[in-house]
């Protein structure tokens, strides 16, 4: 291996804390009383909701330990294999960039169809309804 796994260890190290501290965050700050996976969810209908937060949190944040451990154990072998094969920071921008394309595709299909306000959480885009 040429590189070690500083990627890999971040992409499964920052969804634990964003996921585990969820609770810590305070809606009340951003005007919104409710539970943070519904405030920080990626809804396509209104992107720019939670002063833009849901942009960035909605990859790291999951509905429970088991949406967060599901996506940890199919994610961490492919996220080994690209980081084997380039760098961390491969891995990590193709994280980043694949996560922004999923949510514009989203705010593109929200603009023909509608998905009924639904909003978005965890690298497998789970759904909130």
């Amino acid at each position: 291996m040429k590189h070690k796994p500083f990627g890999t260890l971040s992409l499964l190290i920052i969804p634990v804390l964003v996921t585990a501290s969820a609770l810590v965050f305070d809606g009340s700050i951003y005007g919104v009383n409710a539970h943070p996976a519904d405030w920080l969810g990626f809804a396509p209908a209104a992107p720019f909701q939670s002063k833009g937060l849901s942009w960035l949190l909605s990859a790291f944040l999951h509905l429970n330990f088991t949406h967060l451990a599901t996506n940890l154990f199919v994610l961490f072998p492919i996220g080994m294999l690209i980081e084997r094969k380039n760098s961390p920071r491969h891995l990590l921008g193709l994280s980043l960039l694949l996560h922004l394309m999923v949510l514009l595709s989203l705010m593109l299909w929200q603009s023909f169809s509608s998905l009924e306000g639904k909003a978005f959480l965890g690298s497998s885009h789970f759904t909130l309804s």
